[in-house]
C-alpha cells in the first residue's frame, strides 16, 4: 500500500506452540521375585518403555507407563521411559532402576517334644541370614539366635508355663525378602521325684 508517498507491506506468520515432554519413569525400587509393576508419570506426548536387559517381559506392553515387567533372572535393572511430542520438541528420557532379590526358603525342622525346658532346635537354613524367634505368652531364650541349631531355653516360672510353644525361623535377602518358617515344641515339665 501507499500512503503519503511511504510504501509499506505486513505479512503474518503462525507459530505453534508445542508442550515439551517431561519423563518422569518413576522411583527406583526393589522387589521380592521376578514381577514389578512399573510407575512412570506420563506428562505429554507418546510414552515407551526400554531396557538393554534381554529377556525382559512388559505386559501388556511398552506403551504402558504401569507396564507390568518379569524379569529372566535376579539383579538390577535399568528401565527407559522415553516420551516424544512431535517436532520440535526433543523427546524427553528418564531412567528408572528396580532389583529384583530372590525369596528365601528356610525350614525351620519337623514338630518335636521335649522333657524339660531346653529344646534343640535344627533348621535347614538356606542361602540367607536367619534368626529364631518365638511368639506366645512364655518367654523363650535362644544360645544363639542366629544359629540355625541352637538350643532354645524355656523360662518358665511355673508348671503352667510348660505345654506347646512356636518358634519361628527367619531368613532376610538384603533387607528386602524375608520368609519364615515355624516349629511346634512341646515342652514337657520334668518329673520331681519326691521320696
Amino acid at each position: 500500500s501507499v500512503a503519503g508517498g511511504i510504501c509499506s507491506s505486513s505479512d503474518t506468520v503462525e507459530v505453534t506452540f508445542v508442550q515439551m515432554p517431561v519423563a518422569d519413569a518413576g522411583l527406583t525400587d526393589s522387589v521380592c521375585g521376578l514381577e514389578a509393576t512399573l510407575a512412570a508419570q506420563p506428562s505429554i506426548g507418546i510414552g515407551n518403555w526400554k531396557t538393554l536387559s534381554p529377556g525382559v517381559v512388559f505386559n501388556p506392553d511398552l506403551s504402558d507407563p504401569n507396564a507390568q515387567i518379569s524379569a529372566p533372572n535376579y539383579g538390577s535393572f535399568n528401565f527407559v521411559w522415553t516420551e516424544n511430542n512431535g517436532t520440535p520438541c526433543a523427546a524427553s528420557r528418564d531412567t528408572v532402576t528396580v532389583s529384583f532379590f530372590k525369596a528365601p526358603n528356610p525350614k525351620a525342622g519337623l514338630d518335636f517334644s521335649v522333657c524339660g525346658d531346653k529344646a534343640a532346635l535344627n533348621a535347614s537354613p538356606g542361602s540367607f541370614p536367619g534368626e529364631w524367634s518365638s511368639t506366645g505368652a512364655t518367654p523363650v531364650t535362644f544360645e544363639d539366635p542366629t544359629n540355625p541349631s541352637t538350643n532354645a531355653i524355656l523360662l518358665a516360672s511355673s508348671h503352667t508355663d510348660y505345654g506347646l510353644i512356636n518358634l519361628v525361623y527367619t531368613e532376610t535377602n538384603s533387607g528386602v525378602c524375608s520368609s519364615a518358617d515355624d516349629v511346634a515344641v512341646y515342652y514337657s515339665e520334668m518329673p520331681k521325684a519326691n521320696a
